[in-house]
């Protein structure tokens, strides 16, 4: 894993496998993911505006690196999560263009900074 020391890589990859058994919760059980997050629906507008701060940080932590692999991967990921927010709001008939244009423009970067990436020994 890039040559990070045990003790970084090991609970780094334990804490991604919480995140992605959240993910699973969430998606399949709804209910059980919000008891198992210990999280109430009540505040769910104060944990979205957290979650999008995290999220304005990481894109700006890899724009900061400038490493185009990780612009590329960074960006690809926050599309992804915009995209399928607008899945969920069209299947529900609910308005979703804003999460078609963020999901776009993600892309749209994604897809620049690994063209970057690939073409960076090809000068």
């Amino acid at each position: 894993m890039s040559g990070l020391p045990m003790y970084v890589s090991a609970p780094a990859l334990f804490l991604t496998g919480i995140v992605v058994w959240l993910a699973v919760l969430f998606f399949w059980k709804p209910e059980r993911g919000l008891t198992f997050a210990t999280h109430e629906r009540d505040y769910l507008p104060e944990v979205m505006a957290n979650r999008y701060l995290a999220m304005a940080l990481i894109m700006a932590g890899a724009l900061y690196d400038g490493e185009p692999a990780l612009i590329a991967f960074v960006f690809a990921a926050t599309g992804l999560s915009a995209a399928h927010d607008a899945r969920i709001y069209a299947r529900h008939r609910k308005p979703f263009f804003k999460h078609v244009f963020s999901a776009v423009f993600s892309a749209i970067v994604a897809a620049a900074a690994l063209l970057v990436h690939l073409n960076a020994g090809a000068a």
